[in-house]
């Protein structure tokens, strides 16, 4: 949607005062520029379907990475295009002040004005100090359907609306749920009852109370999950009557923006804390604490009823990206932020929170779940199809890339025709277990190669019926072996051939873990902690 000010196309009387008052026109109620439909909250309330509006955000983002400027009629009847930086006079510090005064002068006026917006909200604690077009506001905790936010800074330089704002709380909304499930709320409207807004002197210019904040995103207590089916709650089920008896969340999470740091910082820090909730998580994407600031998570808990700042777990932290461990997700929670986007020249919106599981030993989100779960499909599936292949005797495949192997590393330790005896015997009864051990022997020893290629050849499976136990003891070590052929493959950049070797040997002494595809991948993303994901607690 692209948005349309007329603040300077009409200079009658009516249009001056409609300029004091911080009104432009707007077309009938309930209908937009573009034609699209806007919910009028005088009439329906908060309760349009939360999926829809999750939807209506999505596009509105996607359509505003193409369409971060903001077309102006000016007096002529032409178009200018108002782009990051450009200065309109209309919106410096000065201009606003003006408007604010005639608002408190004239109340009654302004509110008449107010109740004509299609997205009017008749329990909301509107600002002279902010102004409310018919499909824009300048007050970041309005967040009614149809009125998007728009920043301008005290000399009236325009920032397009900086779609992080809202766009990294969507998406950690996704990777919180698949933690915590539907706990995780994405902008909830949260009332807090005036006592509270007075005694914190959070106040509207006018001096009404500010009862009312819509954060980026909240976990809830869990006497308001729901039935796991049920992901996206209604609007009306996403107000949070605190001044009512609800209980306050557990966590909430808050992205700066130019205009809005100072009060993410501040004075929603002390609300927050008044509240008492738990923890309370804060990302600049850059630039926002301070000039130049990096992009970073910053995380808080509540103790002795005011915010101390969490320290990085050490072990965790990756450079630029502090890990915190969070007493509500019950496990370490990070930022993860991304690359610059390559063609608008914007940070990419897709900062990735994630949480690290610890029993699988990595970060998740759904992109890296999904990634993983596909690399973990193409494991089991070689694993399962080896130990397939030669339960059913059909090895043919196993033989092949075996006697590849022999061929490949023991090329300066045994004669052509050695190798080509062994190959034999191979193709006819199959290489014995161990095999790449096995040769890896004869590389350091040829005179054994005998014992070691051909003496346990036909070995596998031991008696022609065995029994019970001594089948399934022949089906782990099946399994085992086939495991570390994948640790062998999988691993080979990531491990030295001496760390494999001694991950294989324990293995084979203790039988590899439950999970051993899972701490694979796991290693292959920090090499670093390849003892304690491959070695330790191997009998899980």
């Amino acid at each position: 949607m692209i948005p349309i000010a007329c603040r300077r196309a009409d200079a009658s009387p009516w249009a001056s005062s409609v300029l004091q008052g911080g009104f432009r026109p707007w077309p009938a109620p309930n209908q937009c520029k573009t034609g699209r439909t806007v919910i009028n909250s005088s009439s329906q309330g908060r309760q349009g379907d939360c999926r829809i509006r999750r939807w209506a955000v999505w596009r509105a983002v996607m359509d505003a990475v193409g369409n971060t400027d903001w077309i102006q009629k000016v007096a002529n009847g032409g178009l200018h295009i108002m782009r990051r930086g450009d200065v309109d006079p209309d919106m410096t510090r000065a201009a606003r002040e003006q408007r604010s005064a005639w608002r408190l002068d004239n109340l009654a006026e302004w509110r008449r004005g107010l109740e004509e917006l299609g997205h009017y909200d008749p329990e909301y604690p509107y600002d002279i100090g902010h102004d409310y077009d018919w499909d824009w506001t300048t007050d970041p905790e309005y967040t009614s359907d149809g009125a998007h936010f728009s920043e301008y800074d005290n000399g009236g330089a325009y920032y397009p609306s900086d779609l992080r704002r809202t766009a990294v709380p969507l998406y950690m909304c996704d990777t919180g749920r698949d933690r915590l499930g539907n706990r995780v709320e994405w902008q909830p409207w949260i009332y807090f009852g005036e006592a509270m807004a007075v005694s914190l002197n959070l106040l509207t210019r006018q001096g009404t109370p500010k009862n009312m904040v819509s954060p980026g995103l909240v976990v809830l207590p869990p006497v308001f999950e729901r039935p796991s089916a049920i992901a996206d709650r209604p609007d009306m089920d996403r107000i949070f009557r605190i001044d009512m008896g609800d209980p306050a969340p557990e966590l909430v999470f808050e992205c700066l923006s130019p205009t809005t740091a100072e009060w993410k910082l501040n004075g929603k820090m002390r609300l927050y804390a008044a509240l008492g909730i738990k923890e309370y998580l804060v990302y600049d994407p850059g630039g926002m604490c301070a000039p130049g600031s990096p992009a970073r998570l910053l995380a808080y808990r509540l103790k002795d009823g005011v915010y101390r700042a969490i320290k990085a777990d050490p072990e965790l932290s990756a450079p630029a990206c502090p890990a915190f461990a969070s007493a509500v997700f019950g496990t370490h929670i990070r930022m993860q932020p991304w690359a610059r986007h390559q063609n608008e020249g914007l940070s990419d919106l897709r900062s990735r929170f994630q949480w690290h599981d610890p029993a699988r030993g990595f970060w998740r989100d759904p992109e890296t779940d999904k990634r993983i779960r596909h690399e973990r499909e193409v494991l089991e599936g070689y694993a399962e199809e080896w130990i397939k292949n030669y339960l059913k005797g059909k090895v043919k495949i196993w033989t092949l890339m075996s006697i590849d192997l022999l061929h490949v590393f023991l090329e300066n330790a045994l004669t052509p025709s050695i190798r080509e005896q062994v190959a034999a015997v191979w193709q006819e009864k199959g290489p014995p277990p161990a095999v790449v051990d096995r040769i890896r022997t004869v590389q350091r020893t040829p005179e054994e190669w005998h014992a070691q290629l051909l003496g346990a050849v036909g070995n596998w499976e031991g008696d022609a019926a065995p029994e019970t136990d001594k089948r399934i003891r022949f089906q782990q070590e099946v399994r085992t072996e086939a495991v570390i052929a994948v640790l062998h493959v999988f691993l080979d950049k990531e491990l030295n051939s001496n760390i494999r070797d001694r991950v294989a040997a324990v293995w084979r002494q203790e039988g590899a873990p439950a999970n051993a595809i899972d701490r694979m991948l796991a290693v292959r993303r920090t090499p670093g902690e390849w003892h304690s994901l491959l070695l330790e607690l191997v009998a899980s």
